[in-house]
């Protein structure tokens, strides 16, 4: 097997020496590098990035900020995920994630911008990178001048085809919602293109009736595709939209903001982090298997973001991503997430298995109050054999391994059922259930020298954030679109 890269977008897979292939990201024409997989694996980061330039033209200069991290490139090489079928496992490693609440601050467009703010305008207490808004009030309405010629005689419709698999928020659109997603879709595919832009155009009385879900279109987007995690923390990444109309309709051209960082090496680490994680993972065995096994492996992977907490840090940074959960946070600690950062990078891992997910935003309590103040969190919801599920990988990663009593450690460890359930305890529930969990007896730990205790209490999670909330517009739209979880057949 060779690999072959995208001329457009430097996607990279492998390919009989002499196949004709196109990208099934953007389409483009694939292109053999020359080097078989086994030479590409000898390959450091650099040696691989100088030869996709190489092959494919000239790349695009490095950003002229500093990366978002000082931390040196991957070790290992960039593989794209072609995993072979291994031998199912599953890991238990603990943690226990809480949220605590910030903010970013509104920040007035230049253009007419899509959200008016820093991006997804308000991260909410290291929970709601993709579900946030804030600022909405603000955002610059489309003031449409009218135009002296007609404005569709100077534009021919532009479309491209993609196929949205798995995309909860893009099934559940109707068909002028799609028509803008897929927009906002091909700008992030020619991303690396500055002068790249698209054209709608459309009857007044149907702009009408789309204008106040434009933007919310763009983050229904980000939402169903975490690999697009360099957009969501980069407020310069935030599309615009430029207009013009007359009295038989309205032209929209769409743009993609410059790049502030340094996007084509992060999606490297990116995609070799993915792929390197999926290798452990056994295809052949059942959703539900393959769910589990994510699952553990994620908790066993990533740790919760503390620093992020203990610092206070207010900002857009890559802990609520999949990146951060997956590869590094934008201190260049590596693995290290918040609770969106974990349920990012479940939804992504689970999109690679063929399994629908998506992020749930909402409230978690326990009977004493959210720890870090009026908190909200994020956690996933899954599909399973057409039934729905709702994981919250963040809440079931304990950290039992930072016990310092190394005694205590591994009598809790040598109890497999109960050590099973007190790492599963938000794992495949139901709506209902979330919404009132009680601690349970079979996570109550007897071990001899030590009173009993149980690691779990009472809490709630539930779909809902305060009406005066400035991003509860956005969080209303995505909210509505995600469906009750009501399986049962696969619940603890």
């Amino acid at each position: 097997m060779f690999v072959y890269a995208c001329r457009k977008c430097r996607y990279t897979d492998l390919y009989e020496e002499f196949d004709i292939a196109y990208c099934p990201r953007c389409g483009g024409t694939m292109i053999s590098l020359g080097v078989s997989s086994a030479d590409w694996n000898r390959l450091d980061t650099e040696e691989i990035y100088d030869l996709i330039c190489d092959k494919t033209g000239p790349c695009p200069e490095e950003s002229a900020s500093a990366p978002v991290s000082g931390s040196k490139a991957h070790d290992e090489p960039w593989e794209e995920p072609i995993p072979e079928p291994v031998q199912s496992y599953r890991q238990e490693v603990p943690a226990r994630g809480y949220t605590y609440k910030e903010y970013m601050e509104s920040k007035v467009p230049t253009k007419r911008r899509i959200g008016p703010g820093a991006v997804l305008a308000s991260v909410v207490l290291l929970c709601i990178v993709f579900a946030v808004n804030a600022g909405y009030r603000q955002r610059a309405k489309m003031i449409v001048p009218a135009a002296d010629e007609k404005i569709f005689d100077a534009a021919a419709p532009q479309r491209v085809e993609y196929e949205f698999e798995n995309c909860l928020y893009y099934d559940s659109m109707t068909e002028k919602e799609r028509n803008i997603y897929q927009v906002y879709y091909d700008l992030v595919m020619h991303k690396d293109d500055a002068d790249y832009s698209r054209k709608i155009f459309m009857p007044l009385s149907e702009f009408e009736e789309i204008e106040e879900q434009i933007d919310l279109v763009f983050y229904a987007m980000l939402r169903d595709h975490p690999e697009f995690f360099y957009i969501s923390v980069s407020d310069s990444r935030l599309p615009m939209v430029e207009s013009s109309a007359d009295d038989e309709g309205i032209l929209l051209e769409f743009r993609l903001g410059p790049a502030e960082l340094n996007e084509d090496e992060m999606i490297a680490k990116f995609d070799n982090a993915v792929y390197n994680f999926m290798r452990s993972i056994d295809k052949n065995a059942s959703a539900s298997e393959i769910e589990l096994q994510i699952h553990d492996k994620l908790n066993e992977t990533v740790s919760y973001d503390r620093e992020l907490l203990e610092l206070g840090l207010y900002g857009p940074d890559l802990a609520h991503t999949a990146y951060g959960a997956l590869v590094e946070n934008s201190r260049g600690a590596k693995h290290r997430a918040v609770c969106d950062g974990y349920a990012q990078a479940y939804q992504y891992l689970l999109r690679q298995a063929g399994i629908c997910a998506a992020q749930v935003t909402g409230k978690a309590d326990t009977p004493e109050g959210t720890l870090w103040g009026d908190a909200y969190h994020a956690w996933n919801i899954v599909k399973l054999d057409d039934e729905w599920y709702e994981v919250d990988c963040c809440w079931d990663d304990l950290e039992i391994d930072k016990l310092q009593d190394f005694y205590l450690k591994r009598e809790i460890k040598n109890l497999e059922d109960k050590y099973f359930y007190v790492t599963h305890h938000w794992f495949n529930r139901t709506t209902e259930e979330m919404k009132h969990l009680p601690a349970s007896e079979r996570t109550r730990f007897f071990i001899p020298g030590y009173e009993s205790f149980n690691f779990i209490e009472e809490t709630s999670h539930e779909r809902w954030i305060r009406p005066d909330e400035d991003w509860y517009r956005s969080f209303e739209y995505l909210n509505d679109r995600l469906p009750i979880a009501n399986g049962t057949k696969y619940g603890l």
